[in-house]
């Protein structure tokens, strides 16, 4: 069809939906898979991120660099009611605004000089995210040259409008009593500071409802002090912080003061010390008001839950660590007459049914880090039609600290010398109230083991594959003890099974308000089993903690099936940074995205895509594949037929090539670049390595070199060069040329005004040198730089917007910490040609679209149909811009009237490009009719009137002139012939 206009270009964009869809179905899930960088500091040549440190405006607000933080996000698209369909949770997500949260962490950073900044974090910042919208990306109008046009995309076009904002910078409790307290001048603990929350009830003094006193201001301004490793989430609409290691002043027990073990040193009972430290906790608090202002639900408990302290300390019938018949006696635990002795929520119990052995015991889960929380959210739908819905919290595992040894009556060293991962999952409904699901230390050497630093992911169940049960599932960690210091890291894949209808359903009680649950509903309507179920998974991925975990629900755009992610994090030898997915709904097996990693014995691995038969986007870094490199040849416009076409993919590098490379250690690009001139020479087919006898000839491997080096200046975060100083110039000013010359030449370059070079350890001596620069623009062009996080562990990860994200994170040293945000794109964009010229006509000018938003800039090609060559390399425009071609006529110097075709592809901000070419949608064939040299003809026309008037003046005037000439003369003759006749 050659109809230009609006309508046409909406009609494509359903017929490119249709088919994104029928291919949704039918394609691999990792097509084309890269990652956009929306902040922090620019780590990738296709875009502009939000920069707070760009140095240009002063007012550009973001959170630290950090590790060990929180995320959340407020209607997020991952929430799945169970009451509706698949299709229904999809079109809903659709019309949701996420907004995305960050809480707390660790900043700290130690400098060589011994210099020290940052800490614990509990501030609280939030970021709209719109990544479907218009409004992510926007385009910097500036005018780009026809040069820079043809040497690729502008990675300061197109700009991140992401912003963050400071909900909350966080507060602590001060250090001391202010003069106008009774107190002032005496040390304030945590504890003191928060004393006033309603959580304490009637042990509150009168000064907690007095509005003018100090103890009710610093009510207003608790909350939870700064830490990591803790965990956060949304429930019934609250937002709610829960443990990790926090930062805050506390009172020291005079047990932990070190003396002698025979002279212990007596402190006085009636002084407090008050220190800042590092303790683990187990709080809850809760905002209401998306983290402005925090009210602590439970302040947690100081000792340990129940079957931690029986496992790790005392054992029905006997003791475990003491001499005495008493094992009471060397509990960490506080000894109690009731639970007014105790902490928090601490119950006083005896554990062995003797009353005078009662001690403190957590009722809830204890104190703990990189633990996990998920939000189970449950609906049913009433008799009178309304919904009623429950919210259902889910903790698991993490790292505890316990009690193992003890050195007679004296205490030796902190309550919690010994680092311990735990098994168990806890349930609560209002975030006060826990129920305990699974026990602590309930596993075995071939079951479930305890970890921390795991990931969790609570998923519905899918109505779109018939199931019925919600799946809590649990994937790696690190599991370590005091029985077994040695960590290891788990790769491991658990799910539970977990009833989806609200308890009100079994109770029959749904008419009313809910009420907190408790032990007897757990087999009723909280698991259907307590025990964890192994899924078996055939994989390469290995062992590891402190990564991220997302999952992506169904929707139309994954063909409504449930993936789970697994992002980078670190084992005992490495950090990571590459990307695993699982389709939880037919898969059987992870499967990693075009990523090179470690593999379990160490070695590096490639597992690239980018010969499947379906994607030819060619993502490449410098430790990819030599074999995995290739060119492309555009499809025909008879090939598609109406219908997409891909383009044909050949080899670079031939077999036989690659097993010769493969011989002398040369697999990967870098392995290629930085192969040394004799290794070069060797494969040019000149005789010169040491025990090779015969010569390994690559035919075209200086073109192959050079294309890789210009890949690798093309990636290169900065200004993109691809220039190459001539090693004659960089000679120039040496004391011996021909020496500088010979240690600096590669092997393959081009050298100015040399033909030959004399290499001493080549047979013959002389070397020819390349005479002309070869031309990698077409294989340049079609090389797309693979962007990734990077290597990262204790990262944040959220799926927000129809998008995997991650935020921050530790790097591959201590003082590598991220502040940035990345998602994850997996999907190419289509492009549309908006507007376009008539076929057999003089028009000339192009307008594109594209299916996705943030894709703003293209790339445009014309091939000549009767010469069959390119006529232009891939062109960069931006959208909305008016393309003209005008320039094919042969006026203006190009090729003349004839048959073209256009091809577009569009590029979205993670650098994706189009895999399908159509000419229903992006490409289009005319025929291009020179214009008339109008202006040409108009001047030779009125050049030739004006020649025809001074012509015809002209003759005018000689035959005026002609007609005067003959009057004079029958003047002159009569004149003559009347003196004639005086005469």
């Amino acid at each position: 069809m050659q109809v230009n206009g609006f309508t046409q270009a909406r009609a494509s964009m359903y017929y490119i939906a249709l088919i994104q869809i029928l291919f949704s179905f039918l394609l691999p899930l990792n097509e084309s898979v890269n990652w956009a960088q929306l902040a922090g500091k620019k780590e990738q040549n296709v875009v502009e991120p939000y920069d707070p440190d760009d140095g240009l405006s002063p007012k550009r607000p973001m959170w630290s660099a950090r590790w060990g933080h929180s995320t959340v996000v407020f209607n997020r698209t991952s929430m799945s009611r169970n009451d509706l369909t698949a299709e229904e949770n999809s079109n809903r997500s659709m019309h949701l605004i996420t907004t995305l949260f960050l809480l707390g962490g660790d900043d700290y950073l130690q400098y060589k000089d011994e210099f020290s900044n940052g800490g614990f974090r509990n501030d609280v910042w939030y970021s709209e995210v719109q990544l479907r919208s218009a409004t992510t990306w926007s385009v910097r109008h500036q005018f780009l040259t026809m040069h820079e046009k043809q040497m690729g995309l502008k990675s300061d076009v197109v700009t991140s409008n992401m912003k963050w904002f400071c909900m909350n910078e966080g507060k602590k409790s001060p250090p001391f009593w202010p003069v106008e307290h009774d107190k002032v001048g005496n040390p304030i603990a945590h504890d003191d500071w928060i004393s006033c929350q309603d959580y304490f009830g009637e042990k509150r003094g009168r000064e907690c409802f007095d509005k003018t006193s100090i103890e009710y201001m610093y009510k207003t301004e608790n909350m939870w002090s700064p830490r990591r490793g803790h965990a956060s989430a949304v429930l019934n609409g609250n937002l709610y912080v829960i443990g990790g290691r926090s930062r805050e002043r506390v009172i020291v027990d005079h047990e932990r003061f070190v003396g002698a073990a025979s002279n212990r040193i007596d402190l006085n009972t009636g002084h407090r010390t008050i220190r800042e430290s590092t303790v683990l906790k187990n709080d809850v608090w809760m905002s209401k008001d998306a983290g402005k202002t925090w009210t602590l639900v439970t302040p947690g408990c100081r000792n340990q839950q129940e079957d931690i302290l029986i496992e790790t300390e005392y054992m029905p019938g006997k003791t475990r660590y003491s001499t005495t018949s008493n094992g009471f006696e060397k509990f960490s635990s506080v000894k109690c007459q009731d639970s007014t002795d105790c902490y928090g929520d601490e119950v006083c119990k005896s554990l062995d049914g003797r009353s005078e052995n009662k001690v403190c015991v957590c009722p809830l889960f204890g104190i703990r880090e990189h633990h996990s929380l998920d939000v189970q959210h449950r609906y049913v739908k009433r008799d009178d039609g309304t919904i009623y819905s429950e919210d259902y919290l889910y903790l698991t595992g993490g790292f505890t600290q316990v009690r193992h040894e003890f050195c007679g009556n004296l205490a030796c060293g902190n309550r919690g010398s010994y680092r311990m991962a735990l098994d168990d999952v806890w349930v609560s409904n209002d975030g006060a109230n826990w129920v305990q699901i699974r026990r602590a230390t309930a596993g075995s050497p071939t079951a479930f083991k305890p970890r921390g630093g795991h990931s969790t992911n609570l998923i519905s169940a899918n109505s779109f594959q018939e199931e019925d049960v919600d799946r809590l599932f649990v994937f790696g960690g690190e599991s370590v003890g005091p029985n077994n210091p040695k960590s290891e890291f788990l790769a491991d894949m658990w799910y539970m099974e977990l009833f989806s209808e609200p308890c009100c359903v079994r109770h029959k009680s749904c008419h009313l308000s809910s009420h907190p649950l408790t032990p007897n509903d757990l087999d009723i309507c909280i698991s259907k089993r307590r025990e964890w179920i192994r899924m078996d998974l055939k994989s390469e991925i290995y062992g590891r903690a402190g990564h991220v975990s997302i999952h992506e629900p169904p929707s139309s755009m994954n063909a409504f099936k449930d993936y789970i992610y697994i992002i980078g994090g670190k084992n005992s030898t490495s950090i990571h940074s590459d990307v695993w997915s699982l389709d939880l709904t037919s898969g059987i097996s992870w499967h990693s995205d075009i990523s090179s990693h470690t593999s379990k014995n160490g070695d590096e691995q490639e597992f690239s895509r980018i010969n499947s038969d379906h994607d030819y986007n060619l993502y490449y870094d410098m430790e990819s594949n030599l074999t995995s490199l290739v060119t492309l040849r555009l499809p025909s416009t008879k090939s598609m037929d109406e219908t997409f076409a891909v383009p044909l993919v050949f080899k670079i590098i031939e077999d036989r090539d690659i097993a010769i490379l493969e011989e002398l250690g040369i697999k990967t690009f870098s392995d290629l670049i930085n192969a040394d001139q004799r290794t070069i020479l060797h494969l040019r087919g000149y005789d010169n390595l040491p025990g090779k006898k015969e010569k390994m000839h690559v035919k075209n491997i200086c073109y192959v070199k050079q294309l890789i080096e210009k890949f690798n200046s093309k990636c290169f975060v900065g200004e993109m060069r691809f220039k190459t100083p001539d090693i004659s110039d960089l000679c120039q000013d040496g004391i011996d040329p021909d020496s500088c010359i010979l240690s600096t030449w590669d092997g393959c370059r081009p050298i100015n005004d040399y033909t030959q070079i004399d290499i001493p350890f080549i047979h013959g001596s002389s070397v020819s040198v390349p005479a002309v620069k070869l031309d990698h623009t077409n294989d340049l062009q079609n090389m797309h730089c693979k962007y990734t996080p990077g290597p990262r562990y204790m990262a944040s990860g959220q799926y927000a917007d129809g998008k995997v994200l991650i935020l921050g994170g530790q790097g591959n040293n201590p003082n590598k910490l991220y502040r940035d945000v990345w998602y994850r794109d997996d999907s190419h964009p289509t492009t549309i040609i908006k507007k376009k010229p008539k076929s057999k006509s003089s028009s000339a000018t192009f307008v594109f679209e594209s299916n996705e938003d943030g894709a703003l800039q293209f790339e445009y090609k014309i091939f000549d149909q009767t010469e069959r060559l390119d006529v232009t390399p891939w062109i960069t425009c931006l959208k909305d811009e008016l393309i003209d071609v005008s320039w094919l006529d042969s006026k203006k110097g190009g090729p003349g009237s004839g048959w073209y075709t256009m091809y577009v592809r569009s590029v979205d901000p993670s650098g994706n490009r189009e895999q399908y070419f159509s000419t229903n949608t992006n490409v289009y064939t005319w025929l291009y009719i020179e214009p008339l040299p109008w202006r040409k003809i108009i001047g030779v026309s009125f050049s030739t009137i004006f020649m025809i008037f001074i012509i015809t003046f002209e003759l005018k005037r000689r035959k005026r002139k002609a007609a005067l000439e003959k009057y004079h003369l029958r003047r002159l003759k009569r004149k003559f012939k009347l003196n004639s006749d005086f005469d």
